[in-house]
């Protein structure tokens, strides 16, 4: 804890049970007390008993740590996953004389290394769906390397990771990572690698080195976004012997893989979502309420130049029409202005919201855009073999969907291939529009769509089942065989702050 001497102690919790083991260590005046740490916001930056109480994120130095609240066990697996040692942590259960150390017990989850190029946090898809679909698996058991920042880094044992001397500020090289999880007892049992690129293939490989060459690699693709092409397949053929399992999001996606390692490459898409007992159900005609919804990154921003040329000519045919709004993660915002797009008035930026209220709005919302791509050919390896995550939330909400994207993509190929959304290249912005302006004003098939949407969602996006499916296939590429597998909690992310539009 900053301001405070080195190797005092703190209590974690400043509750009644806080106060009682304040109590009980004052009598027995064998430790320095040197603070409070609390989860509350309210309480943090205040004082108690002329103590002050701080973030639990401030704890960083050798000081021992009482836990003294009913959640010690979720609090002791956040400590372990953060890198505090095992011996430092103790416990106080309310009403006790005693403060006990803190009790050995086998893992309940094989130790899990995510690996990915920037960091895991709701900025981005791959973050938002790695988010989702690890929620609620235990947090002593998951360890995060990055190799950039979008976004602040979600979970609390993240590292930043330097290649061959390459990294951000405070990085640490793979060896050294490897030394810190075996001195904390966080050895992985899997690497489970989400990378898209050279950079990220050469983090492998040089992890895959710093762990012994004895950890199970899985990498699973869900994009690919090389720099080059052919440096990118020299990498992955050479990397490709370290893996013991290649996925891929789609079909086409691990085909373009298998065709360069040799191997199967097995087909693990991430298209889910926690689905909700709402829906949409009514679709009113076109009117001065019609509001149309688009969600998350443009990985192209030029793509929502088209948009806005296309919504503007709308707007004359049908007076009143309300702009775009646009719900996504601040730094997706910011990548499109740097980009020197400009979206408004016909895109408003309205934020990022929760999953619950994200899906009210999108319940309320008469058809969602999907901005991909411009032209019929891919313009680069996104576009050719990825399909957004986010389309998924749509389909829950069965709201009807409509995307610019091209006839030879992966996107269009999902959507019109599954009849649960409409597709045109909106390189020809003339004939987009009135594909689009068509689908607005026919509300029998934009019900037909959403309803179709909803059926696809509940068959086939259910997050539950892809937890227990990726649990599985991670436990059998480990090895690991505990005396028993817990389920991992379906419940939801903790929901960060809401950004509400200005």
């Amino acid at each position: 804890m900053a301001g405070t001497s080195p190797g005092g102690t703190i209590i974690y919790g400043a509750g009644v049970a806080g106060l009682a083991a304040h109590a009980l260590l004052t009598r027995r005046g064998t430790c320095d007390l040197v603070g409070f740490v609390d989860g509350s916001p309210r309480r943090q930056g205040t004082r108690l008993l002329g103590l002050p109480v701080a973030a639990p994120d401030t704890i960083g130095g050798p000081e021992r740590i009482v836990i003294a609240s009913q959640a010690w066990r979720e609090i002791a697996g956040e400590l372990l996953a953060a890198g505090v040692e095992r011996r430092r942590i103790s416990v106080y259960h309310h009403g006790s004389a005693e403060i006990a150390p803190l009790p050995p017990g086998p893992p309940a989850a094989p130790t899990i290394l995510v690996v990915t190029d920037d960091c895991v946090s709701p900025g981005h898809g791959t973050g938002a769906v790695l988010l989702r679909h690890l929620a609620g698996y235990p947090a002593d058991r998951l360890v995060h390397a990055y190799l950039r920042r979008k976004g602040d880094p979600f979970w609390p044992n993240s590292h930043a990771l330097a290649v061959d001397g390459t990294g951000i500020a405070g990085s640490i090289t793979p060896a050294a990572l490897a030394g810190q999880l075996h001195r904390s007892g966080l050895a992985p049992d899997v690497v489970y690698a989400n990378v898209f690129g050279e950079p990220g293939l050469e983090a492998i490989e040089a992890l895959a080195a710093a762990l012994g060459g004895r950890t199970p690699i899985v990498q699973h693709f869900h994009d690919l976004l090389w720099t080059d092409e052919t440096a990118f397949d020299r990498v992955l053929i050479r990397v490709a012997p370290s893996i013991d399992a290649f996925w891929a999001i789609t079909d086409g996606l691990g085909q373009r893989v298998a065709s360069r390692i040799g191997r199967p490459v097995e087909t693990m898409n991430t298209f889910k979502c926690d689905i909700a007992p709402s829906f949409k159900r009514e679709h009113r005609g076109l009117d001065d309420r019609f509001q149309v919804v688009m969600l998350g990154n443009a990985h192209m921003p030029w793509v929502l130049h088209h948009v806005r040329q296309v919504w503007r000519r709308l707007a004359i045919e049908v007076p009143g029409l309300r702009p775009i709004r646009w719900f996504a993660y601040p730094t997706s915002a910011l990548y499109v202005r740097d980009a020197g797009v400009d979206v408004e008035p016909e895109i408003e930026y309205y934020g990022y919201l929760n999953d619950r209220r994200l899906h009210e709005q999108l319940c309320r919302a008469d058809l969602a855009l999907v901005p991909f791509n411009v032209a019929d050919d891919p313009e680069y390896h996104y576009a050719e073999y990825s399909v957004p995550s986010r389309i998924t939330e749509f389909l829950n909400a069965g709201v009807p969907i409509f995307a610019a994207a091209g006839r030879h993509t992966e996107t269009w190929r999902f959507l019109t291939g599954h009849g649960v959304g409409c597709c045109a290249t909106i390189g020809d912005e003339a004939s987009f529009g009135r594909a689009l302006l068509g689908l607005m004003r026919d509300t029998p098939r934009r019900m037909a769509l959403g309803r179709r949407g909803r059926a696809f969602a509940e068959a086939h996006c259910d997050v539950r089942a892809y937890r227990r499916t990726l649990r599985d296939a991670l436990v059998r590429v480990s090895g690991w065989a505990p005396p028993s597998i817990p389920s991992i909690h379906d419940g939801p992310l903790r929901a960060d702050e809401e950004l509400h539009h200005a």
